[in-house]
């Protein structure tokens, strides 16, 4: 297995209360693994005998940018923290999976309970079943808006344009054909709430929101399914809760009660 994540964050100062930030990002994981998936107690033997060997690959890769631009200066009298910017990504997922096994089987396929030697397998067999490519384009605006010396209220807003693009490949030997896929997503997302400063380490809120999302992503979805027109998922939430910080800032309280209905 390998994980690699690497960001480049650039930020400047346009002008008093003016600020512009830049973060470049990537990730690439990479797995490869193997797993016995049946294990059977041979009584007469008193060994267990191991089977069904399942392997699984998966080497994924994203790039982005984010942009944002920082303003915290007043509107009026009130203290405002506006924040809008842009996100751009794009992640290719290459999937294979062996769910039949190996016909030949490990070197040392029935062991002991204790002290076994695990073997090693003969060969590494694995499809490559599933790529799926997804490029998402979102822009975003945040707003804390300081309405008195103690109460604020906080807004957020994205929009995202998805385009993902799915290739099951064809396999002759489980009868499967090729077979592509590709679906746009617009989802919104909102939220609203207030948030009052009891003290200056203790402070209760309430907040509402709304959110849009893919029912489920391509690289998820079984063969069968994957040219299903699946609507966007939405769902709401209402939340109320308190925070506090105590023993000088080194332990912080939070407790709340919400709802979430999709």
């Amino acid at each position: 297995s390998v994980n690699i994540r690497l960001r480049l964050l650039a930020e400047a100062t346009l002008a008093p209360g003016l600020r512009l930030r830049n973060t470049l990002y990537g990730v690439h994981h990479f797995l490869q693994s193997e797993n016995f998936e049946r294990y059977r107690w041979n009584s007469a033997t008193q060994l267990v005998q191991r089977d069904f060997i399942w392997q699984a690959y998966r080497n994924d890769w994203m790039l982005g940018d984010r942009a944002e631009l920082l303003v915290d200066r007043p509107v009026g009298s009130l203290e405002n923290k506006f924040l809008a910017g842009l996100d751009v990504s794009r992640v290719r997922y290459f999937r294979g999976i062996n769910p039949g096994g190996f016909p030949d089987s490990p070197t040392t396929p029935n062991v002991p309970l204790v002290n076994f030697d695990p073997g090693q397998l003969r060969s590494y067999a694995i499809t490559r079943d599933r790529d799926v490519v997804v490029e998402t384009a979102a822009f975003f605006a945040e707003d804390a808006l300081k309405l008195t010396r103690s109460l604020t209220a906080v807004a957020g807003f994205r929009y995202d344009a998805i385009d993902a693009q799915r290739t099951t490949r064809a396999d002759p030997t489980r009868a499967i054909a090729e077979l592509r896929a590709a679906k746009k997503y617009k989802p919104v997302t909102w939220r609203a709430g207030l948030v009052e400063a009891l003290t200056p380490q203790t402070a209760i809120y309430a907040s509402y929101s709304y959110a849009q999302e893919p029912a489920s992503q391509l690289v998820s979805l079984p063969t069968a399914a994957a040219a299903l027109d699946l609507p966007l998922q939405k769902g709401v939430q209402w939340e109320v809760g308190v925070k506090t910080t105590f023993w000088d800032g080194r332990a912080d309280f939070t407790a709340a009660v919400y709802r979430i209905d999709r």
